[in-house]
């Protein structure tokens, strides 16, 4: 009988050890990935110019297609078909990060009195209002690309005349089959985009 009891007590501190580190494991939390984040904040190095015309530019902040009114990352892998990355997105959504860049570029061309945008409220001539209808990383062929496609419509402010309205689009190859390599692609396609934006501009306004 001794033997037998001292027996039970082994396996019942056994069967106790191995649900007291059981337990351990299931509440012990689990580890998960950091979400990585990324931005645009690229512009031209050569800034097409022109000579002051004195008025200013209001740039509006750009509207977007439902899909990337966020800052989740968009790719595709086959056609009809869209989805976001897990564990990278963007630091801000795509019209967060190009406003600045295209009043930066603008302003760049100092063709402009100056180049404002909102909150303002003094006297402004022509207003710049975009549309960001792409931005994703398309896999569906080897390389990949980034799509990247603008909207662009100018008008005057006094009369809301619109002077003129055009669409930019630029595909850039992924060179890194990875989120990170769609963004260094999208850098790229955002100075083309904001080149020959500008370019657009200083041909409207003369």
């Amino acid at each position: 009988m001794q033997m037998n009891k001292k027996t039970l007590i082994k396996k019942g501190l056994t069967i106790l050890s191995l649900l007291v580190l059981s337990s351990c494991s299931v509440l012990s939390p689990v580890e998960v990935e950091p979400i990585k984040k990324y931005t645009l904040n690229e512009i031209p190095h050569l800034i097409p110019s022109k000579k002051n015309h004195g008025g200013t530019l209001l740039v509006l902040e750009p509207d977007s297609s439902p899909l990337y009114r966020t800052r989740q990352m968009a790719y595709t892998t086959q056609p009809h078909q869209l989805s976001f990355f897990s564990y990278h997105e963007w630091g801000e959504t795509p019209a967060q990060m190009l406003h600045p860049l295209i009043a930066k570029t603008l302003q760049g061309t100092h063709h402009f009195h100056t180049v404002v945008t909102q909150p303002y409220g003094a006297h402004f001539d022509y207003v710049l209002r975009t549309h960001i209808l792409k931005l994703e990383q398309n896999f569906i062929n080897a390389p990949g690309e980034l799509e990247l496609t603008l909207r662009a419509e100018l008008s005057r402010r006094d009369s809301h005349q619109i002077i003129a309205v055009q669409e930019f689009s630029q595909k850039e190859p992924i060179l890194q089959k990875s989120p990170y390599g769609g963004v260094i692609a999208a850098n790229r396609a955002t100075k083309t985009i904001l080149e020959a934006l500008a370019k657009f501009i200083l041909d409207k306004i003369r």
